[in-house]
């Protein structure tokens, strides 16, 4: 078996998980596109170029629900063309998850087992495979099946730690740093906060000229300094540095095996407006959500930037879709009890 397509886990996601940007589905139409079109590819590579392409038809007019089950559908017959594919296998299980994801609410959860199932199958052959156990913690997200992923969590913890040479990543190695500054921060500790800054500082000129994405531990360095600066009280250079950044790691495509930033510098330089031009936070809050739809964070801000602004309308529209988005969640946070708060004051 090739472990190409497996040992990507994390690259299908987006597609068959989370919601696209038309822009990142034109582009991803285009590739499938030249996929199809390919001379000199297998049957088998034919079909699966066909099956992703349905998933990205028409990027401006279609619904990521619709796509997301033309995609199951797609995948259920490569499958069954192929049943000693073990890859096939895989990426209909993740196809199913896609679906699950966008289905109406099933307190049995029929497509999780049933993505578990194909993934036990391909697991009994492959046991040491990192594709596989990632795939296995998606099927089992969900309180009620959270305990069945423990095994599958440490699995993939000790995958990664033997198989992965994390030398050839001292790019991600920076997320560490980047999160601990952030707390730091945020909480008052700005020499914790220099601290790392200081080596994000010294692995972005390491890796300067040398690897592609060491701009993003600049985008991340800045974003921190940043938030130094507001704490600070150097407004105007805070508001600088969080752009620099926003525009730096936008400017950079993402690596095809994670799944995303920590925590968005575009989202944080909203998060810096909302403290000193609420009226612009919205606005900032509002084109992150076209390009990231349904960020928690983001409507929560947006939420908090249109009532003290003064739009109250809006602001309580952004809290019916953050209760929304929480609607099965057992958490005390703070945007959710204001959510409450300003529904309650409507009439619900």
């Amino acid at each position: 078996m090739r472990y190409g397509a497996l040992g990507r886990g994390h690259e299908c996601l987006p597609a068959a998980l989370q919601p696209s940007s038309t822009a990142e589905l034109e582009r991803g139409a285009a590739s499938a596109a030249r996929a199809v079109a390919a001379k000199q590819s297998s049957p088998r590579e034919q079909a699966y170029a066909k099956a992703i392409s349905t998933f990205y038809e028409k990027p401006a007019t279609l619904s990521h629900a619709t796509r997301a089950l033309a995609y199951e559908a797609a995948m259920a017959d490569v499958h069954a063309r192929y049943p000693g594919d073990d890859e096939a296998s895989a990426f209909y299980a993740l196809a199913i998850l896609g679906a699950a994801a966008v289905a109406p609410s099933d307190t049995l959860f029929v497509r999780q087992k049933q993505a578990a199932k194909l993934l036990n199958g391909v697991a009994a052959r492959h046991p040491r495979h990192p594709g596989i156990a990632h795939y296995f913690i998606h099927a089992y997200d969900a309180p009620e099946l959270a305990a069945l992923a423990l095994t599958e969590a440490r699995s993939y913890a000790a995958i990664s730690a033997a198989n992965i040479r994390w030398e050839n990543y001292r790019w991600s190695e920076s997320n560490v740093y980047y999160a601990v500054a952030l707390g730091a921060a945020h909480t008052g500790n700005l020499a914790r906060a220099r601290e790392e800054v200081a080596r994000l500082e010294s692995m972005y000129q390491e890796l300067k000229g040398k690897d592609t994405y060491a701009g993003l531990i600049d985008a991340q360095r800045r974003a921190v300094s940043a938030w130094i600066a507001e704490t600070e009280d150097r407004s105007s250079e805070a508001l600088a540095l969080a752009r620099s950044a926003a525009d730096l790691e936008e400017s950079i495509e993402k690596h095809p095996v994670t799944p995303g930033m920590v925590l968005p510098t575009r989202e944080l330089l909203d998060d810096l407006l909302l403290t000193q031009q609420p009226a612009e936070a919205l606005r900032a809050y509002e084109a992150t959500l076209k390009h990231s739809p349904r960020r928690f964070n983001s409507v929560a801000g947006a939420m908090r930037a249109a009532e003290r602004s003064g739009a109250r309308a809006l602001a309580v529209r952004y809290a019916r879709e953050l209760l929304v988005l929480s609607a099965h969640a057992d958490s005390v946070r703070p945007e959710i009890a204001e959510a409450k708060r300003l529904t309650v004051a409507t009439g619900g």
